[in-house]
Parts: structure tokens; sequence; C-alpha cells
């Protein structure tokens, strides 16, 4: 045996070790666990349509929406000097 040998170096010992889990499964089950946890998913086609039925519809809206302005008003407003960040941080002594 090679002092360079690795555990996975001989076709017995890669025999015995686990199998990699399909990239696509993860995704899958963990949205179905936050949707049967009474989560709204961030993939929801990857759900079952019974998962999703308990939870009620939303609209989303984004930062784009009238109400916010875009990203050139709500950037000072909530981060420039004095804005809504400045106003509750407290720094850590």
């Amino acid at each position: 045996r090679s002092p360079w040998s690795t555990p996975m170096s001989t076709p017995r010992a890669r025999a015995r070790w686990p199998k990699p889990i399909s990239p696509t499964s993860i995704p899958r089950e963990g949205q179905t666990i936050i949707a049967k946890n009474h989560y709204r998913p961030s993939k929801p086609e990857l759900v079952a349509a019974g998962d999703l039925a308990k939870l009620p519809p939303i609209k989303l809206i984004t930062i784009d929406d009238p109400l916010f302005g875009g990203w050139k008003k709500a950037q000072p407003y909530h981060f420039g000097d004095g804005g809504i960040f400045d106003q509750i941080y407290k720094p850590a002594k």
C-alpha cells in the first residue's frame, strides 16, 4: 500500500462510501419540510399542491413598487446619514 493512498483509493473502499445525494432531491425535500411546517417555501413549484393549499395566497411587491419608490428613494431613507438604520442601531460597548 502506497503512503500516498487515500481511503477512497480502492474500489472496495469506494463501494462502501455513501453515495452522493441528488442535488435536485435536497431542495425538493427542504421545501416540502418548510411547507409542512406552515412556512412559505421560496420555490413553491417543488412542493406538492396539497402542502401549499393551507397557505393563503399573498401579493408580493418589490422595492420598485410605488409604495417604496425604488432604491433611489429607499436607500437614503433607510441607510443614509440619520436614516432609519442610524436611528435604531446601537453599537456594542
